[in-house]
Parts: C-alpha cells; structure tokens; sequence
C-alpha cells in the first residue's frame, strides 16, 4: 500500500516527502521539508513542520506541531518543549468531563403526557 493523503483539507506542500504507507488525514499539513514515511500517521489538525522527520509508528495528532525526529509514541498536543521522546503520549486532547445521568438529562417543567 502506498502513501495515503486523505480528508478534505489534508494538505503536503513543497518539497516534502512522503511515502511508505503513511498517512495524512483530515485537517493535517505536512509543511515544505518534512518527511513523512514508514507507518507514520499525522492527523487530526497537526502541522509537520518543515525538518520533521516522522517514521516508523509514529501518530501526531490534535494540534501538535513537530519539528524534529519522531519515530514511535503518540503526539497529541502542541508543546514546543516537549521533543518525541517515544513516550505513551497524551491520551486525549480534550479535557475529561463528568458522565451525565439520566436526570441531568431530563426535560422538566412539561407534560409528559
């Protein structure tokens, strides 16, 4: 299987290389100079930024904005300290919310009839 760019917006500029069976899906760009290859995924809003090097397992997602080499763990948000250090990643880009009940959930005040 080859390189894959799917979405609507999913966008590789320039002189950027990707190949293997990479992927490129929904909003992510993958900038001019930035290698994306083996089974690496860039999805989600992320930016490749030019001088990134993204391979093997390797997934960026949310609003990460990589520059550097990256070849396993999962990124899922932008923090320009933190370099790709193969680590679990960020589980969720989204803060946790409480799990509503069925009574927060109910209409009142009506009819039920």
């Amino acid at each position: 299987m080859a390189c894959r760019v799917a979405g609507p917006r999913a966008a590789v500029h320039g002189n950027s290389t990707v190949g293997g069976n990479a992927r490129i899906e929904d909003l992510a760009w993958v900038n001019s100079g930035a290698t994306v290859t083996g089974n690496a995924v860039v999805k989600n809003n992320a930016l490749a930024q030019g001088g990134a090097n993204l391979s093997g397992s390797v997934v960026i997602g949310g609003d990460a904005e990589p520059a550097t080499a990256c070849s396993s763990g999962t990124y899922l948000m932008f923090d320009p300290d933190r370099r790709c250090d193969a680590g679990g990643g960020e589980a969720d880009v989204n803060p946790p919310h409480p799990i509503f009940t069925d009574a927060d959930l109910a209409f009142g005040g009506g009819n039920p009839g």
